[in-house]
C-alpha cells in the first residue's frame, strides 16, 4: 500500500538498456528508470533481458537447462504414514512420479499430498493432458503410500519448470551482471523456500545500505554421473 504508484502489475519488460546506476527498464508500459535493478525471472527470460547491457552474460544464462515438471496435489481420507515425503529413486524406471510432498505432516493440511512427475528421465510427462497426468498421479501415489487409490482424490493439475542443476549449471561461473543488476531467482541458487526468504533478504539488506548484492557463486566440477552414483531405491 504504501509503494502503490511505484507497482505495475500486468506489465512486461521487454529489454533493459543503460550502466552505472542509471537503467531504463523499456516495458509494454512505457520506460521506467532505475539506480539498481533485481532480476526474479526465469534464465531463459534473464538472457533475452541482459542481452543489450552484458551479453556475455546473457549467451551463459541461456545454456541453462531445465525438467518440465507436473505438479498434482492430492487428497485421502486413508490414513497414510507420516513423514516429510518421499523421494523416488533413479533406478526405478517403471513410474514417473519423481517424488512427493506429505502436505498433511509437513503443514498441517489434512490428508493433501502434492506428487511432482516428470522431469528428466520422463521428458514426455509434459505432453501429457491433464487427465492422464492425474490418473497416473493417483495410481503412483497409491502404489507407494500403500493405499486404496479408489480413495485419492486430484485436487489439482499444474505445470512447472524447474532448474536441472545438470552439466549445463557449469555456465553459473559466467554470469555476471553489470553492477546495479542483481538476481534473485531460483536457479543462481537452491529453490528451497527458506534458501529463497533468505535470499531476497540479504538482497533487501543490500538494497538499504547501497551495497552490492551481488556475490560470486563457486560451482563445483559435476563428475560423470554413472549408475553406480545413483541412489539406491527405498523410502526417505
Amino acid at each position: 500500500g504504501r509503494h502503490r504508484e511505484h507497482v505495475r502489475l500486468a506489465t512486461r519488460v521487454e529489454r533493459i538498456t543503460g550502466s552505472d546506476g542509471h537503467f531504463v527498464l523499456h516495458t509494454s508500459d512505457g520506460d521506467v528508470h532505475a539506480e539498481r535493478v533485481v532480476l526474479t525471472s526465469s534464465a531463459r527470460r534473464t538472457s533475452s533481458l541482459l542481452a543489450d547491457i552484458a551479453p556475455a552474460a546473457a549467451a551463459a544464462a541461456a545454456t541453462l537447462t531445465y525438467n518440465h515438471l507436473a505438479i498434482v496435489h492430492l487428497h485421502t481420507t486413508q490414513p497414510v504414514e507420516r513423514g516429510i515425503g518421499v523421494q523416488v529413486s533413479f533406478e526405478e524406471h517403471d513410474v514417473v512420479t519423481r517424488g512427493v510432498t506429505f502436505n498433511d505432516a509437513l503443514f498441517e493440511r489434512t490428508g493433501v499430498y502434492t506428487s511432482y512427475l516428470g522431469g528428466a528421465q520422463h521428458a514426455e510427462v509434459a505432453a501429457w493432458n491433464d487427465t492422464r497426468t492425474a490418473d497416473t498421479a493417483v495410481r503412483e501415489f497409491a502404489h507407494i503410500a500403500r493405499i486404496d487409490p479408489t480413495l485419492v482424490s486430484v485436487v489439482s493439475v499444474a505445470r512447472a519448470a524447474m532448474p536441472a542443476w545438470d552439466r549445463s549449471w557449469r555456465a553459473l561461473t559466467q554470469i555476471r551482471p553489470p553492477a546495479g543488476i542483481d538476481f534473485c531467482t531460483n536457479w543462481d541458487a537452491r529453490p528451497g523456500i527458506p534458501g529463497r526468504l533468505a535470499h531476497a533478504r540479504r538482497i533487501a539488506d543490500a538494497l538499504s545500505r547501497g551495497a552490492d548484492a551481488f556475490a560470486p557463486i563457486a560451482v563445483p566440477a559435476v563428475a560423470p554421473f554413472t549408475p553406480m552414483q545413483r541412489p539406491r531405491s527405498g523410502r526417505t
